[in-house]
This record gives structure tokens, C-alpha cells and sequence, in this order.
């Protein structure tokens, strides 16, 4: 049972705690030589039936940021996190150190200590920490792993010799865990472990001290007449100008969130991370532009405090995550700011969602060559992988303190260095436990970004940007890439200096964060990066003025001079030519562009030529094996897209959509089958009575793969659905509640999730967002996939059945069940827990000439929109 961690707000600061197994509450209050995620995995283990909570006491882990500097004040603050936690009530169980911090006078019969004596004599031992603070050689990471392994290793009362008796020595995994709780603030677990060990060697506190086989038994029948725990609420903020922590629940992870600002009716602003650690490094940034906003920086799931999903990570996973982080907000829109890999993440945000994307501040996205971006991916992500002697930990350190010396930090050579010098020990010591705490994942997010074709999907936005870099940054050069590509609503700016890294002088830090202020509020203060002025251009778009043409167009959005000196006219350009050389930038291929085109490979090349020739560029680098754009015909691409796209609506607009003849393979799922597809069937055919239409309702990833793989020309599901010429339209949004038969004797005030255990839960297909959902509620309720009967299909038709009939219940938009809703087969049922609502897309293949789709799904988004006026006024 995977521990959930949780933040609770007190007056010393925030506490972190871990919840694992489903009951009573029993308090824990560990060991500093376990960590407290370790030890509720541990309990839960052995005893599922209570609700373990581990507090991580002060100076550990997320409750580092509180200063253990005096006994009483750690006392306290365990005091106010229980009683913020809504512990204060409840049993203790107190292991080794944790034994010294028990706060309050209560009746020891509800609190049980174990491990009391061990801790007695490692206190009186030479077992204590050696000095942590951070060195510039990285030798007190290793030191601090060596002092963990020992105490666990080690009987306190003969330190030389292993403990004989007592609790299960920690595999790797486990001593990687621990070694992060204490390592994120170092000098603060070194000052409580002094703390605990003078109250231990001065005999106070003084309790019965139980077998570590028995304690937790004993402190679960001390609860066993209690109610069941209450979930973990959500956490307060810590007030102005301070960065305080929580966390929120999507289908496939809990994500860690840092959040600043007003929480009021303020514009939200994502503040995106670069890989591989946390967003813990953006302090300032966060802090910066956190006055009116609401600024809110996730843990990438897989990185930093978030938990770590199963499974590959692309750039489209990750942006597709945080807009289900926005969703579990309640944030329907809001600004992005990303860094590196952060940049990448919100530019696939605004593309899957540009309806949801406000303004962007892309800082460095990488922009690399094909043949460096391979270089890359055999040497820059070795495996970190907790080794049980610490060597993990040496390996990280010299990884991240390369990274400041080297670009990229695997090549040790005097010409690769680099000029922005190393952090001072302490910011190297944080950026070392960043990676640590990602982990064997930490590779994951950084191959994501340098798998992603940023320079193809960044001329797909649609939203306003400011694409920037300071002058240290290893990716400035991005900006050079970035203006021969960026569409025109990008401005490219070189700020003075990246705000996160070592050594950036404090007058220019500031300026930079103005400059991304200014361009969040829209009041201007950069100057876009203006036409090249190089010289180049010369041939058609060198003529005078004549009619507008498809030429002057293209020529124009190069950059290139339109002199007024001469009369003559520019012969326009063949649409047929412009759709062929957008198959050929697509496909990379003259032949597969001529089998698509259905003609010959010499007419495609011909008609390239004619093209090339008419606007005076060379569009295509050609070689044996490949097509590749120059970088004209990059900019080029962006105006022919525009050009086709725009003729295709002319004719959808004006043209007599009776006269379209063909066939379009509309792929959907049940959900929409069961709400308003009829209607969208019906106006389809008013619409278009010649177009045939293929239907296939099936599953969201099936429907995904098909469109992917060009069999359906429309996909209507629970997207979106991330390819290199596929279109996003999000088209509409489902609330989901609960329902059961109206014969089964159901009470009528709200229920708790844990008591619909004793019916079946009926739910969408294994791998469907919905069912990832429903096993979130499960878990976050402390619930285990073996204790609930889950049955899944991916036929509504059966789910409904099902459910009338009483065998379960479910979780569905009202508008699929109305009718037996109305018939009174079923009714609503009040539960305290909701899965998140259902967001669906249309998405459909962007492909030149071919207007249908994209029309449909328009057609689609009005239908959806008047079908949930209708269903929220009737339902």
C-alpha cells in the first residue's frame, strides 16, 4: 500500500505527513534512522486496518523548512501538526528519537514507545551525526548516507558489531528514502538528532518500552473503538510572500504542488520546472511573479515529492498531467511559465488546450540538431539507481556538479566548458536532492525533452509568447533557432539573466522577472524580434507592386524586401503546388508524398521546382536518403499552412456543402453515443447529404491509436490526442455522479467512499481516465484495489443494464443516464467523493485541402455546447 503524503499548516510552518491503511487513526511519531514514508509503508503492511499518519518531525523532509532550535519548540510544533492534522485524539506510536518528542501530558495508556532503549544508547553512543553542513567536494552527502546505514546497521550499545535483535535491516530503497528526509536540510536534522539525544541521555521522557514485534499492535488496539480517520484535508496557506506546499490527486499520480499569491479571483499562473529534480529551484521565480497572481509550481509526476507513475514519459503526458492538476484546482484557465523542459511542457499545454493557455514565457526550450539530440540521449541519462554501499549518491553529486562546468556535462573536455561557474554548496548540496528525490525516474522527463520536435510544434501555437534565455544559459542559442521558425505572435527576447541559476548578478535577476511581469500583464515593454535584415531574399518577391498574391504572401512572411520600383505583376501560385509541398514537409519523402498525392514522384518534384523557382527560395535540402526544410522553408511552411487552411474554410463557408461528395470515418465512444451524437449524425446529414459516414464507437485509446494511424478521419473522445498534424478542439465537459438502483436500500445522507465497498463499482475499461479515477478516490481513502469489486466494460449499454438491475454502482454523467434516471430505475447517491469531470476533445488529422473534419468538429462543439445548456437546466 503506496503511502499518500499530505501537508498540514501550523503556526511554526508546514509538517509533512504519510497516510497508508484504512481505519482508525494511530499518530506515529518515527525514528530519525527511518524514514516516515518508510515506516507507513511498514505499519500498513502488517496492520491495514488502521490509518497510519507518520508525521516527519521538524527539520525532516517536507517539514524541513522548520528549525528544530529548541526542544520545547519541537514539542510544540509536533503538538500544533497533530492538531492541525486532526490527530490530537488520537493513539501514539512513538519508535527510537520519535520516543523524545511526545507531546503533552496525556494518559500514557494512549501512547505506546518501542525502541526507547535502543535509542537510549545510541544517544549515549558515538553514533551521533558527523558535521553535515554542505562542502564544496560533496563529501558530507556520502558522510550523512555512512551515519544512517550505521544506525540502522549497528547495536548502539556496541558500536562495533551489528544489532543481533531488532527490526528488519532497510534494503536500498528504504536507506535512499531516508538519506533524502534528512538530507533536505542537513544542519536541521543534525540539530534535532542533538535535541533527542540530549532529552534521552537526561531520562526524559521516561515510558514503558515495548518489543518492536508488539508496539504496533498495541497501539492499534488502542484505537480500535475510535471512528475511522477523516481524509487528509488540503492545506492552508502560510500567508504573504511566503511559498507554501500541498498537494492535489489526478488519475495516474499525487502531485506535489509549491503554490504563492493571493488565493483569491487572481489569474493563475503554472510555473513549469526543468528537469530532472523539482520545482524547488524556482523560488525566486515564484516568489517574483507571485504579487496579483496566483502562482502555483508542480512536481513533475515521476519528479521531485510527486509520486512516480508507472511507464514511458513524452512532453504530451506531461503537459496532459498538469492540465489534470488545473483540473483537480478547479482552474479552467491561466497563464504558463516554463524553463528548459518546463517551456516544452507549456508550449504542448497551449497546443492541446489554446482555448485554456492565456500568455506564455517560454525561457530556453531546447532546440537541438538531430545529430547532437542522439549524442545526448546515449550519454546524458545514466541510471540512478539506489545502491545499498551510498554510490548513488556520489554519482548524483558529480553529475549535477558537472552540469555547471560542462555542456553537456558528460564531455570533459577544456571546449566544453562552461562560463557560468559553480553554485555555492549549499544550492549544489539542494539541486543534488532534487535529482536524488526523482530517482530512477528522474531520466524520464529529461528524455521527453529531447525527444520533442520543438521546432514543429512551436509553429503550431496559437497563443502570445515571449520565447527568451539569459546569456549563461547552455540553450541560448535557442533563441538564433527560435527566429528562424517562430510564428509571429512569439516575441524573442534575451533576458539579462536566468533567474534560478548560481551567479546571476541581483540587479539583472530583477529586471528579468519585470520583463516576464510585463509580458504576463500584456503591457508590452519588449521589442519582437524584427524581419531578418541580412540581405537574402531577391527573385519574384524582389518585383513592385502588383495584385496580392499567394507569392507575395509566402515572400512577405520570409522577411524579404517588397520594393515598390517596378509594375509587374507576380504570377500567382497553383493551390495544388502549396498542398504538394506541404506533403513533401510532412513526409520528408518526394515518393511517399507522390503515393499519397496519388501521382508520380517526377510530378512531385517538378511541381517543387515550379515552386521554388516562382518564389526565389530553395524550400527543400535534398540527399539520398532524406528531405530536410532550410530554414526559408520552414517560414514558408507556416504561410502555406495558413494559405490552405484559409482556402479550405473559404470554400467550407461560401461553398454549397451539398455538392461534397466522399466518405468520413468518425470514430467516438459510448459516452457521446449516449448524450448528443444523434444530434451531430442528423446535422451532418442537412449539412453534407453526399458524405458517407463510417462510424466506430470504441474506447478513447483505441479511437486515439486509429487516428494516429490515419484509419479514422475524426476522433470525438477523452482526449486530447497529441501527433505531429493532429488538432485538439476540446468540445465539452461532463460533471460525474454517483448512482445505484433504486431498489437497493441505499441511506439517503451523504455516504463515504469506503461504504460503497460492499457493492461492485461498476466502471469505464481498465487503461480509461475514468477508471484510473475511481482507483485515486480508492486509494486516497485508504482503500486497496483487493477490498473493492471493481467491474470494468467499455459498453455503457452493459454498465447501465448493470446498474438498473442493482448488481452496482457507478459514476457517470447524468445526461448518459437520464432516461432511467426519469423512469425512476435509479437515483442519485450522495457520496463525499467525486472522480474529476470528463473533458472531451475532438481531434482530428490537420491535412491540406481536406476542410470535413475540421468543420465536423466545429459542428460538434456547438452541438456539445447547447446539448449542456439543455442538460444542466433539465438534470
Amino acid at each position: 500500500m503506496t503511502p499518500r503524503a499530505a501537508m498540514v499548516t501550523t503556526g511554526f510552518g508546514q509538517m509533512r505527513l504519510f497516510r497508508a491503511g484504512r481505519g482508525p487513526a494511530v499518530a506515529v511519531l518515527p525514528d530519525l534512522a527511518e524514514a516516515a514514508v518508510v515506516v507507513a509503508a511498514r505499519l500498513a503492511a502488517a496492520i491495514p486496518s488502521v490509518a497510519w499518519t507518520v508525521l516527519e518531525l521538524p527539520g525532516i523532509g517536507g517539514s524541513a523548512e522548520i528549525e528544530p532550535a529548541t526542544y520545547a519548540g519541537v514539542i510544540a510544533a509536533v503538538a500544533a501538526a497533530l492538531e492541525a492534522a486532526g490527530l490530537a485524539e488520537a493513539p501514539i506510536l512513538a519508535e527510537g528519537f520519535g520516543t523524545a518528542f511526545v507531546p503533552g501530558e496525556g494518559p500514557a495508556a494512549r501512547v505506546v514507545a518501542t525502541g526507547g532503549g535502543r535509542a537510549r544508547a545510541r544517544a549515549a553512543s558515538r553514533l551521533a551525526p558527523p558535521d553535515l553542513a554542505p562542502r564544496p567536494d560533496g563529501t558530507h552527502l556520502p558522510a550523512l548516507f555512512a551515519h544512517l546505514r550505521d544506525a540502522a546497521i549497528l547495536d548502539p550499545a556496541d558500536p562495533l558489531r551489528p544489532l543481533r535483535d531488532g527490526p528488519p535491516l532497510p534494503d536500498a530503497d528504504a536507506l535512499h528514502e531516508t538519506l533524502i528526509a534528512a538530507a533536505v536540510a542537513p544542519l536541521h536534522y543534525q540539530a534535532l538528532w542533538r535535541l533527542a539525544a540530549d532529552a534521552l541521555r537526561n531520562g526524559s521522557p521516561d515510558r514503558p518500552d515495548l518489543d518492536w514485534h508488539d508496539a504496533p499492535a498495541a497501539a492499534a488496539a488502542l484505537a480500535r473503538h475510535d471512528p475511522d480517520a477523516a481524509p487528509l484535508a488540503a492545506a492552508a496557506p502560510l500567508g504573504p510572500g511566503r511559498i507554501w506546499q500541498d498537494h492535489v490527486d489526478i488519475p495516474e499520480a499525487r502531485v506535489h504542488l509549491r503554490r504563492a499569491g493571493p488565493d483569491a479571483k487572481t489569474r493563475p499562473l503554472f510555473v513549469l520546472q526543468s528537469a530532472p529534480g523539482s520545482a524547488a529551484p524556482l523560488r525566486d521565480v515564484i516568489l517574483g511573479l507571485a504579487e496579483g497572481r496566483r502562482v502555483i509550481a508542480p512536481d513533475y509526476p515521476g519528479n521531485g515529492d510527486s509520486t512516480k507513475p508507472d511507464g514511458p514519459v513524452d512532453i504530451a503526458r506531461l503537459a496532459g498531467w498538469m492540465w489534470q492538476t488545473a483540473d483537480a484546482l478547479g482552474i479552467d484557465g491561466c497563464d504558463l511559465w516554463g524553463t528548459h523542459t518546463g517551456a516544452l511542457v507549456a508550449l504542448e499545454m497551449a497546443i492541446q488546450a489554446p482555448h485554456r493557455a492565456g500568455r506564455l514565457v517560454l525561457e530556453a526550450p531546447p532546440i537541438l540538431s538531430g545529430g547532437f539530440t542522439a549524442d545526448i540521449l546515449a550519454h546524458y541519462l545514466p541510471p540512478i539507481r539506489p545502491d545499498p554501499f551510498g554510490l548513488h549518491v556520489w554519482q548524483a553529486w558529480t553529475m549535477r556538479r558537472d552540469m555547471f562546468l560542462f555542456w553537456p556535462w558528460y564531455r570533459r573536455e577544456r571546449a566544453a566548458g562552461r562560463a557560468l561557474g559553480l553554485p555555492d554548496p549549499d544550492m549544489l548540496h539542494d539541486w543534488t536532492v532534487g535529482l536524488l528525490k526523482s530517482g530512477r525516474s528522474y531520466d524520464r522527463s529529461y528524455r521527453a525533452a529531447f525527444e520533442y520536435p520543438t521546432a514543429e510544434r512551436l509553429a503550431r501555437l496559437e497563443r502570445p509568447a515571449l520565447l527568451c534565455a539569459g546569456p549563461t544559459d547552455m540553450l541560448v542559442d535557442a533563441l538564433e533557432s527560435a527566429r528562424q521558425i517562430a510564428p509571429d505572435r512569439i516575441t524573442i527576447d534575451a533576458t539579462p539573466a536566468t533567474v534560478w541559476y548560481p551567479n546571476q548578478a541581483e540587479d539583472d535577476r530583477r529586471e528579468t522577472i519585470r520583463r516576464y511581469a510585463r509580458f504576463l500583464d500584456g503591457t508590452g515593454g519588449i521589442v519582437p524580434a524584427g524581419p531578418r535584415q541580412d540581405g537574402a531574399g531577391g527573385g519574384e518577391a524582389d518585383r513592385g507592386p502588383g495584385p496580392i498574391s499567394i507569392s507575395v504572401c509566402i515572400a512577405a512572411g520570409l522577411g524579404y524586401p517588397l520594393a515598390p520600383s517596378s509594375s509587374e505583376a507576380i504570377a500567382p501560385v497553383n493551390l495544388r503546388f502549396l498542398e504538394t509541398f506541404l506533403w513533401v514537409a510532412k513526409l520528408r519523402s518526394f515518393s511517399t508524398a507522390a503515393e499519397k498525392l496519388h501521382t508520380t514522384q517526377a510530378a512531385v518534384s517538378n511541381r517543387i521546382a515550379t515552386l521554388e523557382r516562382e518564389l526565389g527560395i530553395r524550400l527543400f535540402e535534398r540527399d539520398p536518403r532524406t528531405v530536410r526544410l532550410t530554414p526559408q522553408g520552414h517560414t514558408a511552411l507556416k504561410r502555406a499552412e495558413e494559405i490552405v487552411r484559409l482556402t479550405s474554410e473559404f470554400r467550407e463557408c461560401v461553398g454549397d456543402g451539398a455538392r461534397l461528395r466522399g466518405q468520413i470515418t468518425i470514430g467516438t465512444v459510448d459516452t457521446i453515443v449516449y448524450a448528443w451524437l444523434p444530434l451531430l449524425i442528423e446535422q451532418m446529414g442537412n449539412r453534407y447529404p453526399s458524405v458517407s459516414l463510417d462510424l466506430n464507437v470504441d474506447t478513447s485509446l483505441n479511437i486515439a491509436r486509429q487516428l494516429l494511424e490515419g484509419t479514422v478521419d475524426l476522433g470525438i473522445l477523452m482526449g486530447p490526442v497529441v501527433g505531429a498534424d493532429i488538432r485538439n478542439l476540446e468540445i465539452c465537459r461532463f460533471e460525474c455522479e454517483w448512482f445505484a438502483a433504486t431498489k437497493l436500500a441505499i441511506p439517503a445522507e451523504p455516504l463515504e467512499l469506503v461504504d460503497l465497498v460492499r457493492f461492485p463499482i461498476l466502471a469505464y475499461s481498465k487503461g480509461s481516465q475514468p477508471h484510473h479515477a475511481i482507483q485515486r478516490l480508492l486509494e486516497a481513502a485508504g482503500i486497496a484495489t483487493d477490498e473493492a469489486r471493481i467491474y470494468n466494460t467499455n459498453s455503457i449499454a452493459t454498465m447501465i443494464r448493470l446498474l438498473c438491475d442493482g448488481i452496482g454502482m457507478t459514476t457517470l454523467p447524468p445526461a448518459v443516464v437520464r432516461e432511467p434516471l426519469a423512469a425512476g430505475l435509479i437515483r442519485r447517491v450522495a457520496v463525499n467523493a467525486r472522480i474529476p469531470p470528463l473533458h472531451f476533445h475532438a481531434a482530428y488529422a490537420d491535412r491540406p485541402g481536406n476542410p470535413i473534419p475540421a468543420a465536423i468538429a466545429g459542428m460538434a462543439a456547438e452541438i456539445a455546447a447547447d446539448f449542456q445548456a439543455f442538460a444542466d437546466r433539465m438534470l
